[in-house]
């Protein structure tokens, strides 16, 4: 007998999406081909939430949420472009900068900086 899933629903900048049970917010954003930024998360990492660059506003939550490593719930209101999310993304990206040597990074990295306006 085939076990039916139960798809959770929710909202991404005004779109509703189902993403299956143990989805992140980051896979949900995927699915909808949401481009959001990432540098501590590959397929071969666990999720370590250490560089905060895929921070997305959550409602009601009153501060920013890894979109990498937050697990959807239903009835979840996402944002991902509000001034909050780039105001945060940019500040995160010229930490980097100041400290790193983005010459040698990959043309992603290179395109997220210049989009979010980094310094």
């Amino acid at each position: 007998m085939e076990k039916l899933v139960n798809n959770i629903q929710l909202n991404i900048d005004g779109i509703s999406v189902k993403v299956s049970p143990g989805s992140t917010i980051l896979d949900a954003c995927n699915s909808l081909h949401i481009d959001t930024p990432t540098l501590c998360f590959a397929k071969n990492l666990t999720p370590v939430n250490a560089c905060r660059v895929c921070v997305v506003e959550l409602e009601g939550s009153r501060t920013l949420v890894p979109a990498c490593a937050r697990s959807v719930v239903s009835g979840m209101k996402v944002h991902t472009t509000t001034e909050r999310v780039l105001h945060s993304r940019r500040l995160v990206l010229e930490l980097i900068a100041s400290s790193v040597d983005l010459s040698r990074a990959s043309e992603e990295v290179t395109k997220w900086h210049n989009s979010y306006k980094a310094e």
